[in-house]
């Protein structure tokens, strides 16, 4: 469960700014590296809890599906940003990214 003052924590800036394949996998590590660190990286993963429910959980994730949004080129932001939750935004970028990049054997350990 989060609490209120878990929500308030700020985000730090991704030095990785998503422009493509060319360098997802370093954007992807950058992603997983900060959210963990608030303890947050469970967003990125799809759940059936149906935790969207509840206001902070509610809060929680519309404040990382913003944070990611702004840690994207124009041009993929305008692929993802109707997705409502960081984890749908997680999925669709690495259908279309992963693998596709030179260091992808990389992206299993970000």
């Amino acid at each position: 469960m989060v609490t209120s003052d878990t929500v308030k924590y700020t985000l730090e800036p991704n030095p990785v700014k998503l422009s493509g394949s060319e360098n997802y996998v370093s954007w992807a590590r950058h992603c997983k590296l900060i959210l963990s660190s608030h303890g947050y990286d469970y967003l990125l993963l799809k759940s059936d809890k149906g935790e969207e429910d509840d206001i902070t959980n509610k809060q929680l994730n519309d404040r990382v599906l913003v944070w990611m949004l702004s840690t994207m080129e124009l041009i993929i932001r305008e692929q993802v940003e109707t997705l409502t939750t960081p984890a749908e935004v997680w999925t669709e970028l690495e259908r279309q990214f992963a693998g596709k990049s030179n260091n992808a054997s990389y992206s299993n350990h970000a």
